[in-house]
This record gives C-alpha cells, sequence and structure tokens, in this order.
C-alpha cells in the first residue's frame, strides 16, 4: 500500500495553531488500523473530520482512479533506529 504524507505547520484549528499532516491512502485501510493500535493504548495521530462532520476525504482523478485524504494531528517524538 503507498500512502503520500505532508506535514502541516502553523495552521490555526480554533483557539491555538495546531501541527497537523496530510495522509492521501488508497483505501480505509490506514485510519482503521491506527483506530485499532489506538484501543491497545499506543500514543498515536488522531484523525481531524473535515468540514462535513467525516475523517476521510474522497477524491478521484479524470480517470476515475480514487484516493482518500485525511489530516491527522501530529505527535512529536523521537525516530527509533531498527533494531533498537
Amino acid at each position: 500500500m503507498k500512502c503520500w504524507l505532508k506535514q502541516l505547520n502553523g495552521i490555526d484549528h480554533g483557539a491555538a495553531a495546531v501541527r497537523l499532516f496530510l495522509i492521501v491512502h488508497p483505501d480505509h485501510s490506514e485510519l482503521e488500523w491506527l483506530s485499532a493500535m489506538k484501543s491497545m493504548g499506543l500514543i498515536l495521530p488522531e484523525a481531524v473530520s473535515n468540514q462535513e462532520g467525516v475523517f476521510v476525504t474522497d477524491a478521484a482523478t479524470s480517470g476515475g482512479q480514487r484516493f482518500y485524504s485525511s489530516l491527522l494531528r501530529w505527535i512529536e517524538g523521537e525516530r527509533l533506529e531498527k533494531g533498537a
């Protein structure tokens, strides 16, 4: 599965600016996976709803290929190296 990520800085979301990232994915499985992992007690990004109150925005290219995009709240952390 191929996903695209783009970090968005300083977006005014209500009273304070927050850091978000945009993810474009080929299906809904990414958010379902995050939700399942979060239910196990992990600290993970949370989806932000769009203007219609949903967490996934559906779009299609002129050729009919469908993509889904979501905004998630950025979580500061440290990158773990392989084998750490």
